[in-house]
């Protein structure tokens, strides 16, 4: 304590026991803090993996069934019909010099 005049002066701090066990309770829940924050992360990442893994085996699923309608389909034939529909243009529309300029 100090004196200064009329006024007198003094810190009071507490025991070193006190102080350690504030110290311990704070460490104590920064420790289940970082276990938990841990703990999420991992179940985040685990839920983005199957979701990662949802995906793709969709995406597996939808090659192979477009695959397999592909597969079904004749597409040589489609474009031979170019051939028909000139044919049945010139009979609609009839041979005659203003028509092929048109659609040439």
């Amino acid at each position: 304590p100090r004196r200064e005049g009329r006024n007198m002066s003094g810190i009071l701090t507490p025991t070193s026991e006190v102080v350690k066990s504030i110290n311990d309770a704070k460490r104590t829940k920064e420790r289940e803090k970082k276990k938990m924050k841990e703990e999420s992360l991992a179940k985040r990442e685990l839920e983005q993996e199957a979701k990662t893994s949802a995906a793709k085996a969709a995406m597996d699923q939808e090659k192979t069934t477009i695959g397999g309608v592909l597969d079904g389909l004749d597409l040589e034939d489609e474009f031979d019909d170019d051939d028909d529909m000139d044919a049945s243009l010139d009979e609609l529309l009839g041979s005659t010099k203003v028509a092929d300029d048109l659609f040439s």
